[in-house]
């Protein structure tokens, strides 16, 4: 990351660009293929042109209150939580919220989102309220949602790909990028046809 990131310029310019364009891509690699990396390296250029942009690794959500915690949080950083006080950013947020996440405040004011038992029909509304937000912000601004790891997804539900397909659908202008390093997996998902998300995303491998 940052001074150390080398390489994978074509790929960094190709993925920037269909981020900001609100066009939605799927990357694939094996693992260790610094994947991972090159979608940092993206999201810090298009938040460095005033993007706003939502990543979440879905292998490090072990279930479905996981990965709404991990939407929250990032669509709180994203309109602005880093850099405003909490009681400014906050209400906000939670007033965009169907389904209300239990809330802390380090001693810094840094929230901490949490759910406790979503069920998946639950954690679809967080996405669908979190995609919301950034669809509103991209009408002045690149606006990107990013999913690690993507091929863990039916692991949390298996209806959170096709909410993912008619969200995307509901909301053009966001772009969303899926990544994952189980090509089995990943044609299943996103790539071979009758996929959840087939026809969605242009492909840009390693």
């Amino acid at each position: 990351s940052g001074p150390h990131f080398i390489g994978r310029d074509a790929e960094v310019a190709d993925l920037v660009s269909r981020m900001v364009s609100g066009i939605s891509v799927v990357v694939t690699a094996p693992r260790r293929y610094g994947k991972t990396s090159l979608l940092d390296r993206a999201a810090e250029l298009v938040r460095k042109d005033h993007g706003a942009v939502v990543t979440v690794n879905l292998m490090h959500c072990p279930g479905l209150d996981a990965f709404a915690s991990r939407l929250v949080a990032g669509a709180y950083n994203t309109e602005g939580g880093r850099g405003r006080r909490a009681r400014q950013g906050l209400p906000e947020l939670l007033r965009r919220l169907r389904v209300q996440p239990d809330l802390t405040l380090d001693d810094a004011g840094k929230p901490r989102f949490t759910f406790g038992g979503l069920a998946e029909r639950d954690a679809i509304v967080v996405l669908d309220n979190v995609y919301a937000i950034l669809s509103s912000l991209a009408k002045e601004r690149s606006a990107v949602l990013i999913l690690d790891e993507f091929q863990a997804v039916g692991e949390l539900g298996g209806g959170l790909a096709p909410a993912l397909k008619a969200l995307g659908d509901q909301h053009p202008k966001v772009s969303l990028v899926v990544a994952g390093s189980r090509q089995h997996l990943m044609d299943a998902l996103v790539l071979s046809r009758g996929a959840p998300l087939y026809n969605m995303a242009e492909r840009l491998a390693l």
